[in-house]
């Protein structure tokens, strides 16, 4: 269905995400993944079909905390974005990680 994906290569790298150690909101979050993905394509000497960049954060939504991931697969054209289910986090949880 995709022959130019038949040869494909997959190569982990290990990159700076651009965004805090622990992404707080959903514009950061989607942040650190465009990130990860341009520098993962940007530390290659592949020909990149294909860049992924995945981070995970916490957002907040009506005064509730809610861990989401988000992945951008570059083309080295622009970015397309992808999300995961969420769950709630406590609210205990959200201030401890405050208090750190």
């Amino acid at each position: 269905q995709y022959p130019e994906l038949c040869d494909a290569r997959v190569v982990a790298q290990q990159v700076d995400t651009g965004v805090s150690a622990q992404p707080m909101s959903m514009e950061e979050i989607v942040k650190g993944a465009k990130h990860r993905a341009v520098e993962a394509a940007a530390s290659s000497d592949a020909d990149n079909i294909l860049s992924l960049g995945i981070e995970s954060g916490i957002m907040s939504i009506d005064h509730r905390y809610y861990d989401v991931c988000a992945c951008s697969a570059w083309d080295r054209t622009r970015h397309h974005l992808g999300f995961s289910c969420c769950f709630e986090i406590p609210q205990r949880v959200i201030d401890g990680i405050r208090a750190s």
